[in-house]
């Protein structure tokens, strides 16, 4: 994890942090709902990756919202603009808006971190590679490891 902005990040929420986006992801992918794929155009099955349940909170921050980075469907890295928790199904024909001054600043450093955090006194902006299992390379032409897109997350800190 990196950790980056004028206040400190204490080892718990860092632990918190790790565990929110572990489990985002695996809500997001849910390899059980992938079916059967024999390849990219054969697949029987298949449920698009989406959130089934709000990222979980605890003590440490207040959520307020998650966006999917998109780093394979555009020419450039993009952020899907939706009022909902990001769902394939939903944000093919989404618009998206650039990067701002921090995703464009983290995603560089998710080639070696899973997780970029900035923490401010009263906020926690952090992005959360997802890359890519064994089960994802029928369908993305990627090696395992490499990186399919991101999280960005937007979170308070108690008292805001």
């Amino acid at each position: 994890m990196s950790v980056g902005g004028a206040a400190t990040l204490d080892k718990k929420i860092g632990l918190t942090l790790e565990s929110l986006h572990h489990s985002s992801v695996s809500d997001f992918v849910f390899p059980e709902g992938f079916g059967y794929v024999k390849n990219r155009n054969e697949v029987f099955g298949f449920r698009p990756h989406r959130f089934s349940v709000k990222p979980p909170a605890d003590d440490s921050y207040r959520f307020r919202k998650v966006e999917l980075v998109s780093l394979l469907k555009h020419s450039k890295p993009a952020v899907y603009v939706s009022a909902n928790l990001p769902r394939m199904s939903e944000l093919r024909d989404s618009p998206t808006r650039p990067l701002d001054a921090f995703e464009s600043a983290a995603l560089p450093r998710l080639v070696k971190d899973d997780l970029v955090v900035h923490s401010t006194d009263d906020r926690l902006r952090v992005l959360g590679s997802i890359r890519a299992g064994e089960a994802c390379l029928a369908c993305h032409a990627k090696k395992k490891g490499d990186l399919l897109g991101a999280f960005s997350y937007h979170l308070d800190k108690p008292g805001r």
